[in-house]
């Protein structure tokens, strides 16, 4: 039997999200319910979703695409993170951006590099959250898998 969760003014929840959109669509009713009953929300984004090309590739209508090209993806795709967080009514002060590389993560954590560890402990020690929110280790996205 599933136990609701239940929420309160008093608690603390981080939602760690591979790229921007997956706060939204992993976590979406979840923030409004935090944001609702008066608890904190903190979204950490571990990458800008930069290294998808496909969606730009159709909705500019290029067929090349340069490292300025997705570093300009990347930047767009933060600022439609912070406004969706908006709608939800998160701070965009709440809102952290690791810039790790997207498709890069599992490629870090096998190089036995702990930028990614210490940049995660480092933010959930600050925050204190009460609740943490993180993809499923069987997700098959290996960013979405390694960073679980």
């Amino acid at each position: 039997m599933n136990t609701p969760l239940i929420l309160t003014k008093q608690d603390r929840l981080m939602v760690l999200a591979v790229h921007p959109d997956d706060e939204t669509l992993g976590a979406g009713g979840l923030i409004q319910h935090a944001i609702t009953v008066g608890a904190s929300v903190r979204v950490v984004f571990a990458t800008d979703g930069d290294n998808n090309p496909w969606p730009q590739h159709i909705l500019e209508r290029r067929f090349h695409i340069s490292p300025a090209d997705r570093a300009r993806w990347g930047l767009r795709r933060r600022k439609e993170a912070l406004a969706a967080l908006a709608i939800f009514g998160v701070d965009h002060l709440h809102a952290l951006f690791l810039g790790l590389p997207d498709q890069g993560i599992t490629d870090l954590l096998t190089r036995n590099e702990d930028v990614v560890i210490n940049l995660l402990a480092k933010e959930i020690i600050y925050w204190e959250p009460t609740y943490l929110v993180l993809p499923s280790l069987s997700d098959r996205h290996p960013d979405h898998s390694a960073l679980a």
